[in-house]
């Protein structure tokens, strides 16, 4: 989501920048976090795990599915 307005403290002073919020909807957390940290040009880079508590029951077979590995190299299909 593009044109997120952050607004923090970094080196003694308020800054404020305009950044790009990203979301990924996955079951492997930890991978994707040492991955994200390994890519991020921040020292310390803004990560977050939101754990979801419920969802259509549908989407979220479809999500777990969707984060095995694919068959034959194939990318899984949307629901």
């Amino acid at each position: 989501m593009p044109g997120v307005l952050s607004t923090y403290w970094w080196e003694g002073k308020v800054t404020t920048d305009e950044e790009v919020l990203l979301i990924f909807k996955t079951t492997r957390a930890d991978a994707l976090l040492e991955r994200l940290k390994a890519l991020h040009p921040y020292e310390t880079p803004e990560i977050l795990v939101i754990p979801v508590e419920r969802g259509l029951e549908a989407y979220m077979n479809w999500v777990v599915t969707s984060c095995g590995d694919p068959p034959s190299g194939d990318s899984p299909q949307s629901p």
